[in-house]
């Protein structure tokens, strides 16, 4: 397997297939797509009946949001990748895992041939909502003996010193900006559908502290078409959270950036690189 990273993704060759993972533009051949990012949208609306492999996850995502704006989601082969199996394509295997980005639907993959096997998980939290998906793929990474481990340069702080918010602590936050609301005052929150979660969690939130975050019939049907058994139904008789399509300064900001950011202080990184073990650590 020839590896090749340029610009536009890290491309793997092989006698009889190449595929380019997370392309940024429109690339030639199958494509894996690992996580929401910013090009993404407009990079499927640019390629022409081509295979896509993907978290079954993200498929219902980009299902439900291209319905959400009133749109068809582009007319390619879309594979959801079986999560923790073998997935054979040509003389790769590739074996996916359910990751954690702070968006919806990433995956963090193992990709073998007869002689090389390289770990590629450009985007991830550790202090994320599921920490035990990241805790299963680094084991199984670990006991994989890799040739590398791909990962986003930006994904590691320059310095041990940077400011790193949890979903844990983005709750404490609302509740407090609530708590701390005049009775004069508009509660409002600026929140995007990247992660439907965060939605569903902070109206939760947003009820333990006696307000309701109203969310229109779009936005319900977007989330029940993603999470069809949760109850959104229960509301508060008390104040209402109103959600904005666009911030404002006096608002809640609970949006999510799919712009690369630092997740891991360096002391942090160098001790999750000792666990996986790979004989070389490569940044994208």
């Amino acid at each position: 397997m020839e590896i090749l990273m340029t610009n536009n993704g890290l491309q793997l060759t092989s006698p009889t297939t190449t595929l380019t993972l997370d392309p940024k533009k429109n690339v030639s051949g199958a494509i894996l797509v690992s996580h929401l990012y910013p090009e993404l949208f407009e990079l499927l609306d640019s390629l022409k009946k081509q295979t896509v492999y993907l978290n079954l996850d993200l498929l219902l995502y980009l299902q439900k949001y291209y319905r959400f704006l009133d749109k068809n989601l582009p007319d390619l082969n879309f594979v959801a990748l079986p999560l923790g199996y073998d997935f054979k394509l040509a003389n790769m295997t590739i074996t996916a895992f359910n990751s954690d980005d702070g968006a919806f639907g990433s995956l963090v993959c193992l990709i073998q041939t007869d002689n090389q096997t390289i770990g590629y998980a450009p985007y991830f939290n550790p202090q994320g909502q599921h920490k035990k998906r990241i805790k299963l793929w680094k084991k199984a990474f670990s006991q994989a003996n890799l040739d590398y481990f791909y990962l986003n340069k930006t994904l590691v702080a320059t310095n041990d010193q940077f400011n790193r918010l949890t979903e844990t602590g983005r709750q404490k936050q609302l509740s407090k900006y609530l708590q701390h609301l005049e009775d004069n005052q508009v509660a409002q929150i600026y929140l995007s559908y990247e992660n439907p979660e965060r939605i569903i969690t902070f109206r939760k939130t947003a009820l333990e502290a006696g307000f309701n975050l109203a969310l229109d019939t779009a936005t319900v049907a977007f989330l029940k078409g993603i999470f069809p058994f949760e109850d959104l139904t229960k509301v508060s008789d008390k104040r209402e959270l109103k959600m904005l399509t666009k911030p404002n300064t006096d608002c809640f900001d609970a949006s999510v950036s799919l712009a690369s950011q630092a997740f891991m202080s360096t002391k942090e990184a160098k001790e999750f690189f000792n666990v996986i073990n790979a004989k070389e650590v490569k940044y994208l």
